[in-house]
């Protein structure tokens, strides 16, 4: 009731409802029925137990992963958050005197490069859609948001009428904090086109920007369902394109011609320019490999094409006989 005092977002919410749920049916199982009982070991055996069971072991719906694939480093990390705002909670409502999270430590896993879209698969993308049919066009319009933008699936199911202006879109982000994010002409022309041309709607009621087949407002799995479609009438196989990946694209080709940090942090509607600095060390990462044929030793040397002595390999390979005899 709290939270929903504080007007947090369904997701959030649903989210915490989700692991607090496992959480408690876990304690009780080890026989724990009250908060004050709980411990700081009890919160590590259960995110250790949570670490090494079968995905989806505990979802209403869905049966454990047939491949034994475990939970995802990010997953793991919202449980660890959950439970920690959780027991602060407890702890500020004077319902605990301590807070057994507080040295609950979230898990790590590997630190990989994002990969991001290329202009061939962009290309790809945006050629595969037909802009003689309303969902073609649609879906090509979408994807241009998403890649000028930068803004999060959410974001764009949470666009509206009201949230177009004249060369920028207002976006309600995580927090309900909202932001002014801009859209370059083309975008602009495209978004006004599908507006006034191509956009359906079930009834005058309904005002998000992008809607279904059905006109009715379209939400983040039929986004992800329409990417996943276009990217199969593309043919790309290199590499996995989710809405997301336009999210990633955008950030890595603003730092490189030479947009600002800050400036990308406050597009992205990051909490803090830390987060934004993940994107500048996947940038840097990726500007090192483009400058390395430049700047390796062995492009300053010059092989010849064939040696003026003649070595003996036949003599290395008699040796090599020998020993493994």
């Amino acid at each position: 009731m709290d939270w929903e005092l504080r007007q947090r977002s369904p997701s959030t919410l649903r989210l915490y409802r989700s692991c607090l749920a496992i959480l408690v049916r876990w304690l009780e199982g080890q026989g724990i029925k009250e908060v004050e009982d709980i411990t700081i070991a009890h919160l590590r055996e259960f995110i250790l137990h949570t670490q090494q069971r079968p995905a989806d072991s505990e979802h209403p719906h869905k049966h454990p992963a047939a491949d034994g694939r475990k939970l995802s480093t990010a997953t793991l990390q919202s449980y660890v958050k959950t439970i920690k705002v959780w027991c602060r909670w407890m702890t500020e409502e004077e319902i605990l005197v301590r807070n057994p999270a507080l040295r609950l430590q979230k898990p790590t896993g590997p630190k990989r490069v994002k990969v991001t879209l290329t202009d061939g698969h962009l290309n790809a993308l945006f050629g595969a859609c037909d802009l003689n049919h309303p969902l073609g066009f649609r879906d090509y319009t979408l994807m241009l948001v998403l890649l000028d933008t930068g803004i999060r699936v959410a974001e764009l199911c949470g666009l509206t009428l009201e949230s177009l202006r004249e060369g920028y879109l207002v976006i309600y982000g995580k927090g309900r904090k909202e932001r002014e994010v801009g859209v370059g002409p083309t975008t602009a022309k495209f978004l006004w086109k599908y507006v006034h041309q191509h956009r359906s709607v079930a009834d005058d009621d309904v005002t998000a920007l992008f809607t279904n087949y059905a006109g009715r407002p379209l939400r983040e799995s039929g986004v992800e369902k329409l990417v996943h479609r276009v990217t199969e009438m593309a043919g790309i196989t290199d590499v996995p394109v989710t809405p997301h990946k336009f999210r990633h694209t955008f950030a890595r080709t603003w730092l490189e011609r030479g947009g600002e940090l800050y400036s990308l942090s406050r597009l992205m509607g990051h909490s803090s320019v830390k987060v934004t600095e993940i994107y500048l060390e996947d940038f840097q990462s990726r500007q090192a490999r483009l400058q390395h044929t430049r700047f390796s030793p062995v492009g300053r040397l010059k092989f010849q094409k064939t040696s003026k002595r003649r070595h003996k390999y036949r003599h290395y390979q008699q040796q090599a006989d020998d020993d493994n005899e």
